[in-house]
């Protein structure tokens, strides 16, 4: 249940989980750009302080200043007060709505899926997969606002001066090519702490229900050695999902790595006077601002590739087929008349569990099947409510092939008191009344 999907293929799905709340996350987009770019504006003030108050020791010009600089301070807080609130709604919905539909879908697909899946694999696609999905929405997010952001800025930086801009191109684009350098490490790291995780799962959930026999074997010890041993390669999967995440993080390093070099050519046009001090502190605090978005959009292209494993999962997990769909002729009233015909199943294909079987049962005929474990007694009575459907031949209930019944409608027809009963968290008439609402206990 795998899928090859490139991280832009995977940002563009995750991004169509925000269909419901587009006009939430655009006016969250819009906001945060109006924040960041009305932050774009303190260089420029910075800049002023340095040439007209510093320099030509215009106090008037101070205090004007200062207002602009309360002004965007306040608006850039309240504004950043807003992005965050639209984030956490849109995330936390879209989160819900994924843990919704793969619990929906779960509900409706075959106990032959069931029988492939431990119940720690199962656990995972619903909580872990679900909730790495929903970090790869908001990266995704980040990723499309960083990228906005940058334009913006470096439209400021060449409207500032067109030589600040062309100098900060080699070093945008080395920001931008690290990511994707490793990017097939981090995937791979990512999808190893994913297994690991649910191995443990599904160790814990095994553990935990088969704590009665634990016990009576004396091995409490040795299941806590297993469950160690999972939990420090999960450990040691994880410390290389960092480092490998590390190596991706290297864009401050070329940053640093430009702007010696541009100290160097900014100081020499300050000393022969070709710029102020103040337009030099100006550039230099633009090209830093530039990288901003990028570090952003570096971090989060990390988190989405680490996210994306998980989305994968949750993306082949919906595409499984789900073959208990609610078609077929409803408003039934069943006599109980049973009748099976040449009826072949397995739970393998190549290992029949019933062969050609055929009987009939009259309504009201209490009939007993007697055989050894394992003849098939449980498998054939599972056949009827169609939790599997026969390889071969066909079942009859009232002369009415099963197959086209409606299932719900089949169901609620049928008593089935199973070999292993399970009683769900909750009071007796709470089980009592799952079978019938009105059923007083």
């Amino acid at each position: 249940m795998e899928q090859n999907l490139g991280s832009a293929k995977i940002a563009v799905r995750l991004l169509g989980a925000l269909k419901p709340y587009w006009g939430l996350a655009l006016l969250c987009l819009i906001v945060y750009a109006g924040s960041r770019g009305l932050f774009l504006f303190t260089p420029w003030v910075e800049g002023q302080f340095l040439d007209r108050v510093f320099g030509e020791k215009d106090a008037d010009y101070l205090f004007v200043l200062v207002g602009v600089w309360f002004g965007i301070a306040l608006t850039t807080y309240l504004t950043s007060l807003g992005t965050g609130y639209f984030v956490s709604k849109i995330t936390g919905q879209t989160r819900r709505d994924m843990q919704l539909n793969v619990y929906q879908h779960l509900r409706f697909l075959p106990c032959r899926f069931y029988d492939n899946h431990t119940t720690g694999q199962i656990m995972a696609y619903v909580n872990t997969d679900t909730a790495s999905a929903a970090e790869g929405i908001l990266a995704s997010g980040w990723i499309v606002a960083g990228g906005v952001e940058f334009v913006i800025t470096l439209a400021v930086v060449f409207w500032v001066n067109p030589w600040l801009g062309l100098f900060s191109i080699p070093f945008t684009l080395a920001v931008v090519y690290l990511p994707i350098l490793f990017r097939r490490p981090v995937q791979n790291a990512s999808k190893q702490v994913l297994q690991e995780r649910e191995s443990i799962s599904s160790r814990l959930q095994e553990g935990i229900a088969g704590s009665r026999e634990i016990k009576s074997l004396g091995h409490e010890m040795r299941d806590m050695g297993f469950i160690g041993g999972s939990l420090n390669t999960l450990v040691r999967a994880e410390v290389r999902q960092a480092v490998i995440g590390g190596l991706t993080a290297l864009g401050p390093l070329v940053s640093w790595l430009g702007n010696p070099l541009f100290f160097l050519i900014g100081g020499k046009m300050v000393i022969d006077g070709d710029i102020s001090v103040g337009f030099f502190w100006m550039a230099t605090r633009y090209l830093n601002l530039l990288t901003f978005p990028l570090y952003r959009c570096q971090n989060e292209y990390q988190k989405l590739l680490q996210a994306g494993e998980g989305a994968k999962r949750v993306f082949a997990f919906l595409e499984e087929n789900p073959t208990e769909t609610q078609d077929g002729i409803t408003g039934i009233n069943l006599q109980g008349q049973i009748r099976f015909e040449t009826v072949t199943f397995g739970y393998n294909e190549t290992e029949p569990v019933l062969e050609n079987v055929t009987f009939e049962v009259q309504p009201g005929q209490l009939v007993a099947l007697v055989g050894p474990s394992g003849a098939g007694k449980s498998t054939l009575l599972n056949l009827i409510p169609r939790f599997y459907g026969p390889t071969q031949g066909h079942i009859y209930v009232d002369a009415r092939d099963i197959s086209t019944l409606n299932l719900r409608a089949l169901r609620s027809q049928i008593g089935t008191v199973f070999q292993d009963p399970y009683l769900f968290s909750g009071s007796i008439e709470e089980n009592i009344r799952m079978g019938h609402d009105t059923q007083s206990a």
